[in-house]
């Protein structure tokens, strides 16, 4: 992970804004892998599947999946999401933990991280949700900002 800025201060663009979910962690997943950036929040939902749907009769749809994202290290987008470098999931006094490790140099998610990096499909749940506890998504709960989490 690279030092200097992240321990000084956070700025940045937020990754939010665009319209479909599975092409921003795409690109979330491109910046961190290829150390162009650091991901700040919680883990995403996991969902990276490209899909079909076709409408057959009687009202009824067939799903097609005919592809999976892969991150470019490696690593499965299905079920894994996207692992932020910052997770502020936790609350602001682990984000306040977090931040005062990485001005020391120590980086309190660099295991989880790596262990998310080095993982490939498919992966026991038990091993997915074990990774994923270490930065839950904050769907359903109030985000610091006060909104409800994405």
């Amino acid at each position: 992970m690279p030092r200097g800025p992240i321990s000084r201060g956070f700025a940045g663009r937020r990754a939010g804004r665009w319209q479909h979910r599975k092409r921003r962690r795409g690109v979330l997943a491109a910046i961190a892998d290829n150390d162009r950036g650091v991901v700040l929040g919680s883990a995403t939902l996991g969902k990276g599947l490209v899909q079909s749907v076709a409408e057959l009769p009687g009202g009824g749809e067939l799903f097609v999946t005919w592809s999976r994202m892969i991150a470019p290290r490696g690593w499965p987008l299905q079920s894994l999401g996207v692992f932020p470098q910052v997770c502020t999931s936790l609350g602001t006094d682990m984000l306040a933990n977090q931040i005062a490790a990485l001005r020391r140099g120590d980086d309190l998610l660099r295991k989880p991280l790596a262990e998310t990096r080095a993982s490939r499909a498919p992966m026991p749940l038990a091993e997915v949700l074990a990774l994923r506890e270490s930065c839950p998504a904050a769907i359903g709960r109030v985000a610091m900002s006060g909104r409800p989490g994405r």
